[in-house]
């Protein structure tokens, strides 16, 4: 009965191992995801910038090559 509860608990220690390994992994993973996400924002904004900036050379255009 003894080396029962002996490898149930070494089985149990393995576990509890191998599931903090997992968190850590699970942590890096959430950790690259916000940074993609960030960056991901940041590359929205940036064309959004980009876009109004053409939109004003869009109709700047018209009148620059206008000239009469």
């Amino acid at each position: 009965m003894r080396e029962l509860i002996a490898e149930q608990d070494k089985i149990s220690n393995t576990l509890v191992e191998k599931l903090a390994a997992n968190d850590k992994v699970l942590e890096d993973i959430n950790l690259k995801i916000k940074d993609f996400s960030c960056a991901m924002n940041d590359q929205l904004e940036f064309n959004k910038k980009m876009e109004a900036k053409v939109s004003q050379l869009a109709i700047a255009l018209p009148v620059a090559t206008n000239i009469e």
